[in-house]
């Protein structure tokens, strides 16, 4: 689960930019990686974390939509962009660093947004359901906030 956004602009802005990213052939991730998996909760073992959210994300036949990435990224887009203008115009060039920054702040957020919590509201029976529920975190009212690993997976990296 990715998103991306388009820049544009003239040669002048291509040049200008060269100078602070020179060199650079990296790639940022951010969301769910790859490799996570739900381990003790029954039924689940094994899942991949990415299955859970994705389904969460865009809803399914029986879950309605609660996203917790494209609302965060259309929410927070402008702060992240210039985050990472300020970080490369003090760091010019260390375009790596400045992913590990953004990704860093980028997960945290998708983090908060889970726990302030997300629309719809749960179901009364859901609600009870994880009031009876062992290990379970967090209040039981709010949705994806359960045992903790949807929001555990959520992660970065920087790729070459």
């Amino acid at each position: 689960m990715a998103a991306s956004a388009k820049v544009k602009g003239g040669k002048a802005w291509k040049k200008t930019l060269s100078l602070y990213v020179a060199g650079a052939d990296a790639e940022l991730r951010v969301g769910i990686l790859e490799g996570a998996t739900y381990s003790g909760e029954a039924g689940k073992a094994g899942l991949p974390v990415a299955v859970v959210g994705a389904a969460h994300e865009f809803g399914t036949k029986d879950i309605p939509a609660r996203s917790f990435l494209r609302s965060t990224l259309a929410k927070k887009k402008e702060e992240w962009i210039r985050l990472m203008a300020l970080y490369l115009r003090a760091n010019p060039g260390k375009i790596r660093d400045a992913f590990a920054l953004l990704g860093e702040t980028a997960a945290k957020d998708i983090q908060a947004a889970i726990e302030a919590g997300l629309k719809p509201a749960l179901k009364p029976a859901t609600v009870l359901r994880k009031l009876k529920r062992k290990g379970k975190k967090g209040s039981p009212d709010l949705p994806l906030v359960d045992t903790g690993t949807l929001q555990e997976a959520i992660s970065y990296e920087v790729k070459p």
